[in-house]
């Protein structure tokens, strides 16, 4: 999980059911020990989770129906989304593991070709910036990079 300067730390609020079924974790950022729920679902059996967050509040994680997320000020946004088909391809982000505060973000994606395989991104605005972004401008688009990093095949 991920903690900034700011006093907030990113993580997830596990909610015991009776099964897998009816347990989910929810993506949360605590703020001087006070907990928001970002995660967005009460739906039992799907999963948010945040791995870290900047120094703006901006946070990253994984959705259980989306793959790699980012938050940003109430509002979740799935990576893939943001991101050009053309240079996605074949590929999915499956998790979103890191975020800078120039908005960088870093994970895993996965691809069902050559009996799957798995590798590294790294993801960066095409318009840097230490300021915020509004999500209408996070797109990454030829930015995109480092999709062949640690690639591995699926066993």
């Amino acid at each position: 999980m991920g903690v900034n300067s700011q006093n907030q730390i990113a993580g997830y609020t596990l909610f015991y059911g009776d099964d897998a079924l009816t347990s989910h974790a929810t993506a949360t950022i605590w703020t001087n020990g006070i907990p928001l729920d970002i995660g967005n679902t009460n739906i039992p059996g799907y999963s948010t989770v945040a791995y870290d967050i900047n120094n703006f509040g901006l946070a990253v994680g994984y959705a259980a129906n989306g793959g790699a997320t980012l938050w940003e000020n109430g509002n979740v946004f799935n990576l893939k989304d943001l991101v050009s088909n053309s240079i996605l391809g074949n590929w999915s982000l499956v998790y979103a593991t890191g975020i800078n505060d120039n908005g960088w973000i870093v994970g895993e994606w996965y691809s069902d070709l050559n009996g799957g395989e798995y590798g590294a991104f790294l993801l960066t605005p095409d318009a840097p910036s230490a300021v915020p972004l509004p999500a209408a401008v996070w797109l990454f688009g030829s930015a995109l990079g480092g999709f062949g990093l640690m690639r591995r095949r699926k066993a």
